[in-house]
């Protein structure tokens, strides 16, 4: 390969936009049909097309693969961090998840459609399919090609909204969008922060690992129609309290993962700006967390006390 080219800061991220653009146009006339017509075989290919995509975008723009695919052996306390960063993430993910199927149920029946899909593959098949190649393929295309045309912006937080909004659109979701686009936030975090592309791979496959399995068991999971028929007794604001008082520990997680994907220079900076911060955001979602649950308490007694009396 020749040396690699340099861009400009307007030039490169024109390059990434057009990249996303490229990619979404294969996604919807190419990846879905495959997907449709092959089921889990098309989802295969799916992550291949990415992965060439990738390789070829570095041969087409003279980029070196040592600087676009960024891979060291990671330290250890990266690898907790990173670890730690996921668990934060997983609790505020699955929290708004909850939200947002009771306030759009139409969600709930897409998570279901999705594991139907992904369960007709035998288990292992599933597991590479729907961890261990987007681990590899989507974190080339977008920790990869896209955040490093994206590399001219300073900015830390610039760049992982900006990619964060990208992963959420990639997805092509509306549902999910909010959801992907945080877990695409947080894996750039630890792109800029550590520079190895391996670490954005380990969370993302941790991310996709428990999807995978449980999707890939689906047949022994209980019917919906139990779960409907018991989710009619329980108020929604007692769901989502008890969601938000899990999620409470997710903000003190979010800080020792980012001081631990840290350089020992920088974790004093602001450290005690960051932890007042986290732990009032811990104590907010608390008091909103109770204040639901004793709410929802509140609905449903009113509702079916009558009832019981009567």
């Amino acid at each position: 390969m020749q040396n690699s080219k340099n861009f400009s800061k307007g030039a490169g991220i024109g390059i990434a936009i057009g990249i996303f653009a490229v990619v979404i146009v294969l996604m919807i006339f190419v990846c879905f049909p495959l997907q449709y017509r092959l089921g889990m075989t098309g989802l295969f290919l799916t992550e291949l097309i990415f992965l060439a995509v990738s390789l070829l975008v570095c041969l087409i723009f003279h980029q070196k693969f040592s600087e676009v695919f960024k891979i060291s052996r990671p330290k250890l306390r990266h690898v907790f961090g990173t670890l730690i960063l996921w668990a934060g993430m997983i609790l505020i993910t699955s929290c708004i998840a909850v939200i947002t199927m009771y306030l759009f149920p139409d969600f709930q029946q897409t998570a279901e459609g999705l594991t139907e899909f992904i369960s007709q593959t035998p288990a292992i098949l599933t597991v590479i399919i729907v961890a261990v190649m987007p681990a590899i393929c989507e974190e080339a295309l977008h920790r990869g090609v896209i955040l490093h045309f994206f590399g001219k912006i300073k900015s830390t937080w610039l760049i992982v909204l900006i990619m964060g909004i990208i992963f959420g659109i990639f997805h092509l979701d509306p549902y999910r969008f909010l959801i992907t686009a945080l877990l695409g936030g947080a894996i750039t975090y630890i792109a800029v922060k550590t520079h190895n592309i391996l670490l954005c791979a380990l969370f993302h496959f941790v991310n996709n690992l428990p999807a995978a399995i449980t999707s890939a068991f689906a047949q022994n999971i209980t019917s919906n129609e139990s779960t409907d028929l018991n989710m009619m007794f329980i108020n929604p604001m007692i769901i989502v309290g008890g969601a938000m008082l899990l999620t409470s520990v997710a903000p003190l997680l979010l800080l020792a993962g980012s001081v631990l994907l840290s350089e020992k220079d920088d974790i004093k900076k602001g450290l005690n700006v960051k932890i007042a911060v986290f732990v009032s955001l811990s104590a907010l979602m608390i008091i909103v967390g109770i204040w639901l649950i004793v709410i929802g308490f509140l609905i449903s007694a009113r509702v079916f006390l009558p009832r019981l009396i009567y």
